[in-house]
């Protein structure tokens, strides 16, 4: 009987640890959301400080270069088509 209590306990703590980083990461999110818009700086070495920013993108959509892709088999065969 007392095991169960001591691994009831355990994984009561171990749910509340995982609450608390939830929470922290959705309050980091949330801040790093209100945050300036960043461009992709060149080089930069500290992703982390990016991570849930809004960003600002520029480049051209190549429809040649699109591959499509589904999950679907044929005779077997997955069904890619270039």
């Amino acid at each position: 009987m007392l095991a169960a209590v001591v691994v009831c306990v355990a994984a009561g703590r171990w749910q509340q640890g995982r609450m608390h980083d939830k929470e922290r990461c959705a309050r980091n999110g949330r801040r790093a959301a209100d945050g300036a818009v960043a461009s992709r700086p060149a080089g930069a070495a500290d992703w982390a400080a990016l991570r849930y920013r809004p960003v600002v993108v520029a480049g051209a959509y190549r429809a040649a270069a699109q591959i499509s892709s589904t999950t679907a088999c044929t005779k077997g065969a997955p069904a890619i088509t270039w």
